[in-house]
């Protein structure tokens, strides 16, 4: 059986992987014909800020003026090998068209690709690969190929925070022995009455189109938030939502207001009464909760968030906004390697989503 390799900065002999390349070229695995041999490669060099100084001997070096130094590109050579070479340059329908394994592998390394290393520890490279051998031997291939990296080896996947801001409590606030019903937009003989059944109890509406009654919920916190519910059977009625102050509410939470009307509609004709069901006043937690990012040897620029809602997050007293969205980039950060940050992300409104942000280590010793 073939060994694994411990790192991608480990050394084994040269041997034949038996059942898989080893190597991922932007995604792509190129099967059991191209074999991984060999990959050295040397972390980045510090960069050098070096400045002369006027009238004096020497030179000042402020190479870690950001408060960490920044290292070069990382360098390496990886060498490969084919087993067949008809199969190698054989064409077959692929997902870009009518092209040979061979046509894919050079179109994959032509520009920047993710090099994904079987075996290791979760690391990848992003890296710009230079043929230095294209070399026949018996029916295969020899390859080998300069590597010019970033500096950093970035985990797979992505380090994250999960956001699930405003949640519910478990306690229904509404109860219809203290609810207050009004009846006075119904008609002679039209009627809405409460009625309890083995499935839980509802409002009953018998009127004609368009008419309705209303059912008010009193002594609610204006400084509280919160979430709100009602169904109704058959689909031959509506309900609507109205605060205090006669404003229907169109989206929720809701905060601001101390007391909720359900205003329960007809659709349907006097005949058919309208069943609504569920009634539910929710309070909704304050929306904010808090994590923590942990650099390894890269600094953070740029996070990625993915919401259902607007929301900001706090990093070290500054505020960054999270839009709407999936797998949005969040620009202006600068978090230095190997530090761990308290965040905290807040809402006006429940959302729920998570942030991704790369971290980036020189060596695969961690």
């Amino acid at each position: 059986m073939p060994q694994k390799m411990r790192n991608p900065g480990y050394q084994r002999a040269a041997q034949v992987w038996e059942h898989d390349c080893a190597v991922l070229f932007n995604g792509i695995d190129f099967g059991p014909n191209l074999l991984y041999r060999k990959l050295r490669f040397l972390p980045g060099k510090i960069k050098r800020q070096q400045t002369n100084v006027a009238g004096m001997p020497g030179r000042l070096d402020d190479s870690d003026a950001a408060g960490y130094c920044v290292p070069d590109n990382l360098t390496g050579t990886l060498e490969l090998w084919v087993t067949n070479a008809r199969d190698w340059g054989m064409p077959g329908m692929t997902p870009e068209g009518y092209m040979s394994p061979e046509a894919r592998f050079l179109k994959q390394i032509s520009n920047q690709c993710r090099l994904n290393f079987h075996s290791s520890n979760g690391f990848y490279l992003n890296a710009f690969c230079e043929l230095t051998k294209y070399e026949r031997f018996d029916l295969g291939f020899k390859i080998a190929m300069k590597l010019d990296c970033e500096p950093y080896w970035w985990e797979d996947p992505q380090s994250a925070i999960e956001i699930d801001l405003g949640s519910v409590s478990q306690t229904n606030l509404f109860d219809h022995s203290t609810a207050t019903l009004s009846t006075s937009h119904l008609g002679a003989q039209e009627s809405c009455t409460w009625l309890d059944t083995n499935l839980g109890g509802l409002y009953v509406l018998r009127a004609s189109p368009d008419n309705y009654a209303e059912v008010t919920v009193s002594g609610l916190n204006a400084a509280k938030r919160y979430s709100v519910g009602c169904q109704n059977t058959l689909d031959r009625g509506i309900w609507q939502l109205y605060d205090q102050n006669g404003r229907r509410v169109l989206s929720w939470p809701v905060t601001g207001v101390t007391s909720l009307t359900f205003r329960l509609i007809s659709k349907s004709s006097f005949y058919d009464p309208v069943g609504f069901r569920d009634l539910c006043i929710y309070e909704v937690d304050a929306a904010a909760c808090t994590g923590e990012i942990t650099t390894l040897d890269a600094p953070l620029y740029e996070l990625s968030c993915t919401l259902d809602a607007p929301a900001r997050i706090i990093i070290g007293g500054e505020q960054y906004k999270l839009p709407v969205g999936e797998d949005v980039p969040v620009y202006g950060l600068s978090i230095p390697p190997r530090t761990t940050v308290p965040v905290q992300i807040v809402s006006d409104v429940a959302c729920f989503g998570w942030i991704k942000y790369r971290r980036g280590a020189r060596s695969c010793t961690l």
